[in-house]
C-alpha cells in the first residue's frame, strides 16, 4: 500500500486509493484492514457523504511514513 497517498490531516476515499493503485476498491479493503489492525490508519465516514469511507493516517502511520522517507 502506498502510505505516501495518505495524509494525517485529511482523508482519502478508499475509491480514490483504489484508483491510484489501479485496482478495484474491493481489493483495497483487505489492505486497509491490515493497516488498521496495525494501528497505522483509521477509517471514517466521509465528511460530505456518509456512503464514502475515508482513510486517515494515525500518528503511528505518519511516523512510519516519515521513517520510510515517503514524504511528499
Amino acid at each position: 500500500m502506498r502510505l505516501q497517498q495518505l495524509r494525517f490531516d485529511g482523508g482519502l476515499p478508499i475509491s480514490r486509493l483504489a484508483s491510484l493503485l489501479a485496482c478495484d476498491a474491493s481489493n483495497v479493503t483487505g489492505l486497509v484492514d491490515r493497516l488498521g489492525s496495525r494501528g497505522l490508519i483509521l477509517r471514517r465516514e466521509g465528511a460530505h457523504d456518509r456512503r464514502v469511507t475515508e482513510i486517515f493516517l494515525t500518528p503511528a502511520g505518519l511516523d512510519l511514513r516519515t521513517d520510510l522517507k515517503l514524504e511528499f
